[in-house]
Parts: C-alpha cells; structure tokens; sequence
C-alpha cells in the first residue's frame, strides 16, 4: 500500500475579514486561591437528615395504616398494599397469571366508566389511580391533588368495588395478551377459544 501524498491545499485568505467577536482589550486575569488545590480538602461534619414523623393506625376492619404528612405541595398520594401476588399463585398452579389479570381488568373501567372515560375523568382532575401485580402484592396507587381528593377516592370507589364485567372486557384482555406471546411456532400453545 502506497503512503498518502502529503497535502498541498492552501486556504485562499484574499478578502476574508475575522468577524470582531468583541474580545479586543481583554486582558487574562489569573484567579487567585485561599487554599492549595495540591491538598483533598478534608470532609466536613455529617449532614443531619430530617426523616419524616410516621404515624401508624388500625382501623376497624383490620387495615394497617402507615403514613406521614408534607406540606411542602397541596398533593395526597396513597399506596394500598394486599398480600397476594405472583408467588401466590405458585401454589395454584392452575391459576398462574390471576394476579396480574385480576390487575389489568380493574384498571379497564368500571360499572359506570369504559376505561378510556375513567382516564379521561382521573386526567381532568389531574389524578393518578392504578392498581398492579408484583411477586408479592397487589398494589392500588392513588396520587392526586389535596382539593381534588374527595372526587378521586370516589373514582377508586368505581374502579375497585364496580368494576368493569367481565364479559365485556375479558376477550380484550385474553387477545391483548395473547399477542404479547413468543411467535414462534414451538413455543407458543395452540390459540385459546
């Protein structure tokens, strides 16, 4: 392989002026130190943090409550945790998945909303509800505005105890997972009826 040829490109400069970008007449001032930037300055005292006081209850019913207060934004945010999740359902083989489509089917309206009109009234309050599956628990989360909580736990009332039927969204359900499968032919069951 041959070596490359040196370069013999020259700029043509004639008629070229340097565009002032305002710089003449500064002079370069060195800034001037207190300490030696040689030496790891040495660490200083602990910060102190503030954990936020907890208070815990029991209502009636047996639910344990767990909670803390912060004014710092007018907001509410709630977390509900139940036993029971994946790892459940290893002693029930023959119900694996019921967590999490137990989950989604909740999540898909209720008796009075189709999902997309629960969203859209969660979204004009600003709100947040949801309820998923991990390994262990179902969890219902709920955010919302201080002024907007009263209309917010009235649409968790709606997605938890009149939910959806069954019958109208299942086969949604059932076909939206089902494409979620592998495609290839030896890894995926026959289709469901």
């Amino acid at each position: 392989m041959a070596a490359a040829k040196p370069d013999n490109y020259t700029i043509d400069k004639s008629g070229y002026k340097a565009p002032d970008y305002g710089y003449a007449g500064l002079k370069y001032s060195k800034a001037t130190d207190s300490f030696d930037r040689t030496k790891q300055p040495a660490s200083g005292a602990n910060p102190v943090v503030k954990v936020p006081a907890l208070y815990q209850e029991t209502l009636p019913n047996g639910l344990k409550v767990v909670g803390t207060k912060n004014s710092e934004i007018p907001a509410v945010t709630m977390r509900l945790t139940i036993r029971g999740g994946h790892r459940l359902e290893q002693t029930m083989p023959g119900k694996a998945g019921i967590a999490q489509l137990t989950a989604s089917m909740l999540n898909e309206g209720s008796e009075k909303y189709t999902g997309e009109q629960f969203s859209a009234a969660v979204d004009k309050l600003g709100s947040r509800v949801s309820v998923s599956a991990d390994d262990n628990e179902t969890i219902v989360s709920v955010q919302s505005l201080a002024k907007n909580l009263p209309a917010t736990m009235a649409l968790l009332e709606q997605r938890l105890l009149h939910p959806a039927s069954t019958l109208r969204i299942l086969p949604g359900l059932k076909s939206s997972r089902w494409s979620r499968l592998p495609t290839s032919p030896t890894s995926r069951p026959s289709s469901p009826t």
